[in-house]
């Protein structure tokens, strides 16, 4: 794992974006991920869509041992009209935990955490029986996915919505 920028707290702008969630096990994710990536790109280029090509993974419950409800997207210029399955929505503004990484997600995922907790930073996110529910915990990848295949090789920025006081 490298890490390319350390942890830190940011504040970050509201997002549009264009998602797909689905409930899935944690193994397997990744090729979940992928699947719904390439349906949502497919349907933006059929339907001549602009957008900023930044893809995201947002975590909304983690259970690593049950079901992970994810949301599989693209970050959009502008609020866009969904369509079936792929809905529009909003990645909130506000204080974040970040970090930027290559390579082992998991890893890097957990690093952030362990940091959050060894500062006291209190995260939007709440135990309930489906497992962990975040306000907003994103994955957003930084490299242009169609120029680097190699997810190996991917810049990574992992973002987790801080309470607000």
């Amino acid at each position: 794992m490298d890490i390319i920028k350390p942890p830190a707290v940011e504040n970050r702008s509201s997002l549009y974006t264009l998602g797909i969630s689905e409930t899935i096990p944690f193994r397997g994710m990744i090729s979940a991920r992928d699947r719904l990536w390439a349906e949502l790109i497919v349907w933006l280029d059929q339907g001549n869509i602009p957008h900023a090509g930044l893809l995201y993974l947002r975590l909304n419950v983690v259970n690593m041992a049950g079901g992970m409800d994810v949301e599989a997207g693209v970050i959009t210029a502008l609020s866009l009209p969904g369509e079936g399955r792929i809905r529009s929505g909003v990645i909130p503004g506000g204080m974040y935990a970040t970090l930027t990484h290559r390579n082992h997600s998991v890893r890097a995922n957990k690093l952030l955490l362990d940091w959050v907790d060894t500062h006291k930073i209190r995260l939007d996110r709440k135990v309930e029986l489906s497992g962990e529910r975040s306000g907003c915990r994103y994955e957003q990848v930084l490299t242009d996915v169609t120029n680097e295949p190699r997810r190996t090789n991917w810049l990574v920025q992992l973002n987790v919505l801080m309470v607000s006081d």
